[in-house]
């Protein structure tokens, strides 16, 4: 439950982040933090007018701490479906990705994830990769853009889209034989992932003992 005295300490909270960050303050901003962190799921509520704002600097913390908060942040989800389109290529992941997390994601949540998969900031393709294995009811499209992640220049990439097509399921199996390939990668953590999701989707791989 929200107390009432919640949202104007969040809201105060929130504005010293933005402040410690716009000035470079490290310690303003560790304090700032750990006092949101501790308000947990009460900070929502003034966090969702953070997401119309006019700075960009203020949307992006707000999405940011959203995203941590994953299915808590349930009561945003309207003003998290308005920045899809936002500018900053940050927010809309993060929105996308916190979207995935809720019960009845939206498709349009998916469509933005999938366009990021081909931005150049490697740490946007990595979290749409990853937020993609969270939409099992409606993966569809998502299954071929994932499988063409398995080929991306950065493992981690690969890896959160090997692990991803495996945490869909059956429609997923198309991604088999580029899975597969992938069981020789030479990154460690990809051959993983890719073995992972391989056992997953085909019922005649079993795990190795030992």
């Amino acid at each position: 439950p929200v107390s009432p005295q919640s949202f104007p300490q969040a809201a105060a909270a929130f504005e010293r982040l933005i402040a410690a960050a716009e000035n470079g303050s490290p310690d303003e901003w560790t304090a700032a933090e750990a006092q949101l962190k501790e308000l947990g799921s009460a900070v929502v509520p003034a966090l969702i007018p953070a997401l119309a704002s006019d700075r960009p600097i203020a949307r992006e913390m707000a999405v940011m701490f959203l995203a941590q908060l994953g299915p808590d942040a349930a009561p945003a989800a309207e003003a998290l479906v308005d920045v899809l389109n936002d500018p900053s290529p940050f927010v809309r992941v993060n929105a996308a990705a916190t979207l995935t997390t809720l019960e009845n994601p939206p498709a349009e949540a998916v469509r933005t994830l999938i366009t990021l998969l081909d931005h150049p900031e490697v740490h946007l393709r990595i979290t749409a990769a990853g937020a993609l294995g969270n939409v099992t009811e409606i993966s569809g499209p998502a299954v071929p853009a994932l499988t063409l992640s398995l080929q991306d220049s950065d493992p981690q990439v690969r890896q959160a889209a090997a692990s991803s097509l495996g945490r869909l399921g059956n429609v997923a199996r198309s991604a088999l034989p580029q899975l597969r390939t992938l069981t020789s990668d030479d990154d460690q953590t990809v051959p993983e992932a890719a073995m992972f999701a391989i056992q997953g989707l085909d019922p005649d791989v079993t795990s190795p003992k030992g």
